[in-house]
């Protein structure tokens, strides 16, 4: 007997009248709020289908001297020689040579840089991992030259644990 009061009671306050200023809005007036939507429901900024929104990642600031080096940058060069050769043992030779030369204003500097790598199998079923990098910086007047070199052994076990890494300049 109560659950047939509480539906007749339900049924109605649903059929009763709504005041003027409650009415429901249609899909249709919902969608034509002021304030731009995403068409697609899912998405989780309102604004992020607008033409003038940029991400964050996207933004840039201003740099102090952008001109400046934008200028600088007209007569930069960047050559890149990758040589890989793969030996019938199993093992790997690569050579990598990069050469930049740009001008930052007080003359033509070069950088040149040299990375050799040799891989091949070791004794405990690992890897030998041999890399010699050079790297040579030439610039305008010889206190601004300088040029390194450092070479580095790493043995792997068959896992790809690294058991010993020597490391020299």
């Amino acid at each position: 007997m109560n659950f047939i009061l509480y539906l007749v009671a339900g049924l109605a306050l649903v059929a009763a009248p709504a005041k003027a200023d409650d009415t429901a809005k249609s899909s249709a007036q919902v969608q034509s709020d002021t304030s731009p939507r995403s068409p697609d429901r899912r998405a989780k900024a309102d604004r992020h289908w607008a033409p003038d929104h940029v991400e964050a990642n996207e933004r840039s600031s201003a740099q102090v001297g952008a001109a400046s080096k934008k200028k600088a940058g007209r007569n930069e060069t960047t050559d890149v020689h990758r040589k890989v050769e793969k030996r019938s043992d199993g093992s790997t030779h690569s050579e990598i040579e990069k050469t930049h030369v740009y001008d930052p204003g007080s003359g033509e500097t070069t950088d040149h840089e040299k990375t050799v790598v040799d891989s091949k199998s070791n004794d405990s079923g690992g890897r030998t991992i041999t890399r010699d990098v050079t790297r040579e910086h030439d610039a305008p007047g010889s206190a601004n030259d300088h040029k390194t070199h450092a070479k580095e052994k790493i043995e792997k076990d068959a896992n790809g644990n690294v058991v010993n890494r020597e490391k020299s300049e």
